[in-house]
């Protein structure tokens, strides 16, 4: 892995670090046919990832910045943590690899186009249960007061008319 952290600073109000030497490693797994599980009004998606190697390479690369954040705390945080302080602190992008399928918190991108198949473009009505393919991106760490985690955001959002799970 050559992936790397740069120092963070402060974008917009929001303290963030960029990511960066992942990128073609993510463009090779196919991430279409995920169900929303849940989605708030902050355009905060929960997404179902039904392929796994896509979940466990984001898990990875989850792992991958916790570990790189407990040795690099001081750079980070600006204060002396232990490991299960920054552990407390970190908010994974993936929540679970067991069970069901692996749920991924994503944002959409404010001017990130919905396309309806067959349809004119739009945000849907309804987001609980709906299939969508979703092009993403994980360009940084971002980081508030007692929290962090990966910046996972929803660029593009294919889905189809009617096409839900439950």
């Amino acid at each position: 892995m050559a992936w790397t952290i740069e120092d963070p600073i402060v974008v917009e109000g929001v303290k963030m670090a960029k990511i960066s030497g992942y990128n073609q490693e993510l463009d090779a797994f196919d991430l279409s046919e995920c169900v929303v599980d849940g989605y708030d009004t902050s355009e905060r998606l929960e997404l179902w990832l039904p392929h796994l190697s896509a979940a466990e390479f984001i898990a990875d690369l989850d792992q991958w910045a916790l570990t790189y954040l407990t040795s690099n705390v001081q750079r980070f945080f600006n204060e002396p943590l232990s490991p299960v302080q920054v552990a407390r602190q970190y908010q994974p992008a993936i929540v679970t690899l067991g069970g069901d399928h692996p749920l991924l918190t994503a944002r959409m991108s404010v001017n990130a186009p919905c396309r309806q198949l067959d349809l004119p473009d739009g945000r849907p009505e309804s987001w609980p249960g709906l299939v969508v393919n979703p092009v993403f991106d994980i360009k940084s760490l971002w980081f508030t007061e007692h929290a962090c985690g990966l910046a996972v955001e929803v660029l593009e959002l294919e889905y189809g008319w009617r096409m839900y799970r439950w």
